[in-house]
């Protein structure tokens, strides 16, 4: 009886591929990477540019409006001129609402009133003004305000409070107030205007 023997198989041996190949096979099965979208610039904010919400500058105005400014002083100065004159002089440290225009306009008046009556003149209003300027504020942006009545001056009070809170020092306040010298319609100058209204109307003569 012949030996019992194995079919062999007619297909061929299978080889083990090298590691070149195999990773050649995984990157071939690897699907493509996807494209990632940029975004826009304009949709990136950084947080540093974030608008300031209505409640933060809402807090900020509350703070400031909280702040006792009562017993803050600022200096006042105050001047009356009759035409090129000046009279009723004065400077003071005052606190808000601790000086009446009123009353110092009532000096003014009778001021006037003593002279008039003594150089025959009838005085007459101009103008007002208050300038407020504090320590580090530039001349250009001090404020000009003009006065004519309490009301006025209650206006220059505010502004005056304002800086207060502001931090703002040594505050100072200048208050001038013009009138003129009038007799009946005619308006009486000072001798320096009179002698150059004398001057321009002297007619040379050639020789």
């Amino acid at each position: 009886m012949p030996p019992a023997t194995r079919n062999v198989s007619k297909q061929p041996r299978k080889r083990q591929s090298s590691v070149k190949a195999r990773e050649n096979a995984e990157i071939a099965v690897k699907p493509p990477p996807k494209r990632v979208k940029k975004k826009k610039s304009s949709e990136i904010r950084p947080p540093s540019l974030k608008p300031p919400s209505s409640s933060d500058s809402d807090s900020d105005i509350e703070s400031i409006r909280s702040i006792d400014v009562s017993d803050h002083q600022y200096t006042l100065s105050t001047c009356c001129m009759l035409n090129k004159d000046e009279f009723l002089q004065d400077s003071d440290y005052l606190k808000l609402r601790e000086w009446s225009y009123n009353a110092w306009n009532v000096q003014c008046i009778r001021k006037l009133e003593k002279a008039s009556e003594l150089s025959g003149f009838d005085p007459e209003w101009v103008s007002g003004r208050a300038v407020i300027s504090a320590r580090g504020v530039a001349k250009a942006n001090a404020l000009a305000i003009a006065v004519d009545d309490d009301t006025c001056w209650k206006k220059v009070e505010r502004f005056i409070e304002s800086w207060m809170k502001q931090g703002k020092q040594e505050i100072t306040v200048k208050l001038t107030t013009q009138w003129k010298k009038k007799k009946g319609n005619i308006e009486l100058l000072d001798d320096d205007d009179e002698s150059i209204i004398k001057h321009k109307n002297v007619v040379y003569l050639p020789f």
